[in-house]
């Protein structure tokens, strides 16, 4: 998917997500299929999107802050 530099990643998500090419396997209950997001992904309809489409999101939450070791 390719957007302007001006758009946010959250507005190509998902068509990125549908245009996948590389076929992956069913998700199952034994096996889920995750997915990793950062922060600027964080807003309910993206949760909602991510989760119909079968993944498991993991993703920081806009007002969580970074810790430092």
């Amino acid at each position: 998917m390719i957007t302007g530099a001006n758009t946010h990643d959250m507005k190509a998500a998902f068509e990125t997500l549908d245009g996948v090419v590389v076929e992956r396997p069913a998700p199952s209950r034994c096996h889920p299929q995750h997915l990793c997001l950062d922060k600027g992904y964080d807003y309910p309809e993206m949760e909602a999107g991510v989760i119909e489409r079968g993944y498991v999101p993991h993703m920081r939450h806009r007002r969580e802050r970074w810790r430092t070791l």
